[in-house]
């Protein structure tokens, strides 16, 4: 099963399935898609519980046609927030991977005022001396002297 937007075609043949009470699991075995598409497309165009294909056609192209908005990114303020977005994605990422290095040491939940400062120092200098793929397999400790 490929992605891609239905068509006429295959609206006309929801329309016609459901006319003839089949379920939205039959019209995805006939159409090739998974039944999770084919039930959000009957939700999303039904008026009043009636699937109209044409109607779907119509406000299915309108949708795409309004999901694209180039003249956002015109606007400096906007590209410059997509930016830090986009960075602060990357550092979540590093974040997330630093946390699962720690949790090594430390379970979730642990008391942190019951472990001794020689016990955090000891961790710190194991986590902080492992190569890191993104740093070009250098350790935190040779970028951070540098």
């Amino acid at each position: 099963m490929s992605y891609g937007h239905f068509t006429i075609e295959e609206r006309e043949i929801i329309a016609l399935r459901l006319a003839e009470g089949e379920y939205p699991t039959q019209i995805a075995k006939e159409l090739g898609r998974h039944h999770s598409s084919v039930s959000a497309e009957i939700r999303r165009n039904s008026i009043e519980g009636v699937y109209y294909p044409f109607k779907a056609q119509v406000l299915a192209k309108r949708r795409r046609r309004e999901s694209k908005c180039p003249w956002k990114m015109k606007d400096p303020r906007v590209a410059e927030n997509v930016k830090r977005g986009l960075k602060q994605r990357w550092e979540r990422g590093l974040n997330e991977n630093t946390n699962g290095l720690l949790r090594q040491y430390f379970h979730k939940g642990t008391d942190f005022s019951k472990i001794t400062p020689y016990r955090l120092k000891k961790v710190e200098n194991e986590v902080n001396g492992r190569p890191r793929k993104t740093l070009g397999y250098r350790t935190p400790q040779e970028v951070m002297r540098e």
